[in-house]
């Protein structure tokens, strides 16, 4: 999933929640499971990714319009309509 996906995600369910959702952001961790979703990354390279993710998923949900250009993830001009 990309961070702006889950971020528009997450700013659903808090909406719906009355701002009581907690999330729990994990790497994953059976590659067999992993290539299964499409991820075909190491463990320090799933590391890199989760914390570049993380990076823009928070700014977004700050209300940020982001640009980020990572070793793994990309984004320009994402924004959430509706935050948080």
């Amino acid at each position: 999933t990309s961070p702006t996906v889950a971020a528009r995600q997450a700013a659903t369910l808090d909406r719906l929640s009355n701002g009581r959702a907690l999330f729990n952001l994990v790497t994953g961790s059976d590659p067999q499971e992993l290539a299964g979703d499409g991820v075909f990354l190491d463990h320090s390279e799933r590391y890199e990714a989760s914390a570049e993710f993380t990076q823009v998923w928070r700014r977004l949900l700050l209300g940020e319009t982001v640009n980020f250009n990572g070793k793994h993830i990309h984004v320009r001009g994402a924004k959430l309509l509706f935050p948080p």
